[in-house]
């Protein structure tokens, strides 16, 4: 009888308790944290603080004080857009190493935003050209063959073109500089994947990219 009425008991306090649980799941399910990083280029970059962080749209309220260094918890899902800003701005016109944009931020769990510091140079740069081979040429009847080089950071730093039948490539490019992501696909498959070091455009080695026997063909 005793454990019976133990039984019940318990059964109630469960569907007491189930309906708080679940609404404070639900408030923590619509909440994301989100943190960012800001490379250097030739040098560490110097130190970053959030200078503006609110949600995208008019009369948005301003949630650069959330952030402890570069890391805010707790944030409603949306889209965000935000203005960092050096500690101690190096030699150069106001604002010029400011790093700005948007990030939508949706789903409870951590969000890593890489960036990197802008050149400091308002000089357009000069093109050089990025050549190489890939060996063997692979063959095409499967779909065009194509090459991408993406910066491993700056992702807006990319460039891409389809390769001539011998498996040559010449690209006109302004200086990478940093470790660059280089992938050759044919269509949407991937046939060769490396990282590759550049320093003012130059490649730390040279560009014969050579693909395994199995997807040649």
């Amino acid at each position: 009888m005793r454990l019976a009425t133990s039984l019940v008991v318990l059964a109630l306090v469960a569907a007491c308790q189930a309906p708080h649980a679940q609404e404070v799941f639900k408030v923590w399910e619509n909440r994301t944290q989100v943190e960012f990083y800001v490379a250097g280029r030739l040098q560490p970059a110097p130190k970053y603080r959030v200078r503006s962080f609110r949600r995208a749209g008019k009369n948005s309220p301003e949630l650069a004080g959330r952030f402890r260094g570069l890391a805010a918890q707790d944030l409603e899902n949306g889209e965000y857009e935000y203005v960092l800003e050096p500690e101690v701005a190096p030699p150069g016109p106001p604002n010029m190493f400011d790093l700005m944009g948007k990030v939508q931020l949706y789903g409870p769990f951590p969000y890593w935003i890489t960036l990197q510091m802008p050149t400091g140079s308002l000089a357009d740069p000069d093109l050089v050209w990025i050549t190489g081979r890939v060996l063997p040429p692979p063959a095409t009847k499967m779909g065009p063959v194509w090459i991408r080089f993406q910066h491993a950071v700056d992702h807006s730093q990319v460039v891409q073109v389809k390769l001539v039948g011998d498996g040559t490539f010449r690209i006109p490019y302004g200086p990478l500089t940093g470790s660059v992501v280089v992938t050759v696909c044919r269509g949407g498959d991937v046939l060769f994947l490396d990282v590759v070091h550049f320093t003012g455009g130059r490649p730390d080695r040279p560009l014969e990219l050579r693909l395994r026997p199995d997807v040649i063909r």
